[in-house]
């Protein structure tokens, strides 16, 4: 006598993609060989993708569409054994020994692409479908990009390719060509709200940082720099202490993260200098608007695109002091020129 096997954990979609769901689920015998999930980073699209392949491979699939959680096919896709699926991630690269990797996770490598060519090629272990979940569509380089090309072009029997991109402009356009397109929604901001509350508690600031994308809120909250962000929110308020003092106790702080924090400030500081709402910061509108009051328009466009030049260079190895210095600097600089003027 065997055992029952437990119920495995199956991903479902979120609640704001329900109706993009149903759509799929209700023409399911006739999807195509290959569909991109696009839309905002953080709200769920990689969820998506992963409940949509746990149930095309499901062999007890409910009414609504969702894998069953009991059957073999569910438990081998909970352990990360299911013989007919693969998942292509970000690539690691190898680094020198004793070293960290100094571009771990930038791109999808072309021998990834190249392994997954030969496992589309073999016959289905469960005579279903196999299903290939590539995670960041828009992160394959060149050549990565071409070998996935002509597998696409002529794509095998009964293989379902599911892609998933925040950056569709970044994504071969001939790849986009041969996929069909799932654009899906954010949700609404009292439902982004409502679905954080029964996820633990997420401050409403950091949704809205977020700009409204609550996945994006909760990997906010579990990096755990809301101290942090707060200080420098802060000082973006009234820029005045010196810069070097500043980055000296912020010298643990994620380069990214500053970077994110400080483009979106200068974003909302330039919807208020045009009569516009604050995306970013909405609880700092008092503030937003005084600086505004005295802001040179030129100057924080200036500002803004001296922050967004080093975006390339946020993942390469740097002196993350001396960057977060020229931000801070140039930054200050606007409010110290405007006084003297």
């Amino acid at each position: 006598m065997t055992d029952t096997p437990a119920e495995a954990r199956v991903q479902q979609p979120l609640p704001w993609h329900a109706d993009a769901w149903q759509q799929l689920h209700q023409r399911r015998q006739r999807l195509p060989h290959a569909l991109l999930m696009t839309g905002y980073a953080g709200i769920g699209k990689q969820q998506f993708a992963q409940a949509l392949a746990a149930s095309l491979l499901c062999e007890q699939v409910q009414a609504n569409g969702h894998a069953c959680g009991h059957c073999t096919a569910c438990n081998w896709l909970a352990q990360g054994t299911h013989p007919d699926f693969r998942r292509i991630g970000l690539a690691v690269e190898a680094a020198e020994e004793g070293e960290a990797s100094k571009r771990s996770g930038q791109w999808i490598s072309i021998e990834q692409i190249r392994d997954l060519a030969e496992f589309v090629q073999l016959s289905s272990h469960r005579q279903g479908l196999r299903v290939v979940l590539l995670e960041a569509a828009d992160r394959l380089n060149s050549y990565a990009a071409n070998a996935l090309l002509k597998t696409l072009e002529e794509p095998p029997e009964r293989v379902m390719f599911l892609l998933v991109s925040d950056q569709l402009h970044r994504v071969l356009p001939t790849i986009r060509s041969r996929c069909q397109q799932v654009l899906l929604p954010m949700p609404e901001a009292q439902q982004a709200r409502q679905w954080l509350q029964t996820q633990g508690q997420v401050p409403d600031a950091l949704l809205d940082l977020a700009g409204g994308m609550p996945l994006l809120a909760q990997r906010y909250q579990q990096e755990g720099w809301a101290g942090e962000w707060q200080q420098v929110v802060e000082w973006l308020s009234r820029p005045k202490q010196e810069p070097v003092s500043l980055v000296t106790g912020w010298s643990k702080l994620p380069l990214p993260a500053l970077h994110d924090w400080i483009s979106k400030w200068l974003h909302d500081l330039l919807q208020v200098t045009s009569a516009g709402m604050p995306r970013y910061y909405p609880a700092r509108q008092e503030a937003l608007q005084a600086l505004a009051a005295r802001a040179d328009r030129q100057a924080l466009l200036a500002c803004l695109n001296t922050v967004q030049q080093a975006k390339p260079l946020l993942t390469h190895p740097l002196n993350a002091k001396l960057v977060m210095e020229q931000w801070l600097f140039a930054y200050r600089g606007l409010w110290q020129k405007r006084a003297a003027g």
